[in-house]
């Protein structure tokens, strides 16, 4: 009888910490603006998860963990998303949820815990598609000119004009298309993106093992984006020996460049 209400009271107690400690995961808050880096929280939840491995190890009490530990990575989850739009964050709200995203899945991935292994796959998505809009939201449209121009060319196609008639019109002529070009000579792209990755250094937490597999993320996006601006040059201005002043093996260049220099 004395040691079933031990047991008890026990658990109760247990229930208690564990359940404060699921408000303070949850529970972020900043007195001033901070670049954020990797949360307090997350490295709470990786030593609390730690000991209770040990603790709980081989114990008929194993199943109440499991549980427990659903809504300990629900109460992290929501604290991440909150020091993500806190208006205090010096960081992009993208930046702050890959950062601890990925520091959540690498912990999750070395403790094996298996009741977690679902929340584990969720994080290493949740960080993955975060770099996406990162990469987008910081690169935009690093030839801006170019861009709009193309854009509009591809607006009167849609509209029923052939692309081998684009050149006829005034303002896609092949004049425009070569003034609208020069606006971005070789030395101009490389200087933009060399401030490009010092902008995504001062972003990201010092030596981030992020870094590199962000900027590879950035050189992808912005071959895309020159790729798809040949593309419709060769089909509105075929034979026109037009091209842009930075070519695809340049791009590739620079952006090592970048990344071993720094």
């Amino acid at each position: 009888m004395v040691f079933g209400r031990l047991v008890v009271l026990v658990k109760r107690q247990m229930d208690a910490y564990l359940d404060g400690k699921s408000y303070q995961l949850a529970e972020i808050k900043f007195s001033k603006r901070v670049r954020i880096g990797i949360l307090e929280s997350v490295y709470q939840f990786v030593e609390l998860a730690r000991t209770a491995e040990a603790a709980f190890v081989g114990t008929e009490r194993r199943a109440d963990l499991d549980r427990w530990y659903i809504q300990l990575i629900t109460s992290l989850k929501d604290g991440i998303e909150c020091a993500a739009i806190s208006p205090f964050s010096k960081s992009p709200a993208a930046v702050v949820r890959f950062e601890n995203y990925h520091h959540l899945y690498s912990i999750l991935s070395e403790l094996k815990i298996d009741c977690l292994d679902w929340q584990r796959k969720e994080a290493k998505k949740a960080y993955q598609n975060n770099i996406q809009v990162y990469v987008k939201e910081l690169m935009g449209r690093p030839l801006e000119k170019i861009h709009h121009f193309f854009e509009s060319v591809e607006n009167i196609i849609r509209q029923g004009v052939k692309p081998e008639e684009v050149a006829f019109h005034q303002q896609f002529s092949r004049l425009e298309l070569k003034k609208v070009i020069s606006l971005y000579p070789e030395k101009e792209v490389k200087k933009g993106l060399e401030q490009l990755y010092k902008k995504i250094e001062k972003h990201l937490t010092d030596d981030s093992p992020l870094l590199q597999v962000v900027w590879r993320n950035m050189q992808d996006e912005f071959l895309k984006q020159l790729k798809h601006y040949n593309e419709v040059m060769g089909q509105c201005y075929p034979n026109s020996r037009i091209d842009l002043e930075i070519s695809i093996q340049d791009v590739l260049s620079y952006f090592s460049q970048f990344a071993m220099r720094h």
